[in-house]
């Protein structure tokens, strides 16, 4: 039994289409992929930031405590010891004399 040659020519059109329109579809779908990337990257860099602004107010409103609710004097050797405090725990230990 012979095909009809319509049925031919309209599968091998379905298919040029389809052959045809593929690059486009997986380029679209790439861009789409990208977009959602940077959108949830966005958002990273938004918490991020927001997170930051919050940790330096915080320390700023300490800052400004220390230096108004307390002597200046004693509010500057308090500034003063911290930072000493803080070069002594990153350094290393002195060696010390063999026995």
């Amino acid at each position: 039994m012979a095909r009809s040659t319509d049925l031919i020519d309209a599968v091998a059109d379905e298919n040029m289409k389809v052959g045809a329109g593929a690059p486009a579809h997986y380029a679209a779908s790439a861009m789409q992929g990208h977009a959602a990337h940077q959108n949830r990257l966005n958002i990273i860099a938004e918490n991020s930031l927001a997170n930051a602004l919050l940790i330096s107010g915080a320390a700023a409103a300490a800052a400004a405590r220390t230096f108004t609710e307390t002597d200046p004097k004693e509010a500057m050797s308090d500034a003063i010891l911290g930072q000493q405090g803080a070069k002594v725990a990153q350094s290393t230990p002195p060696e010390t004399a063999g026995p």
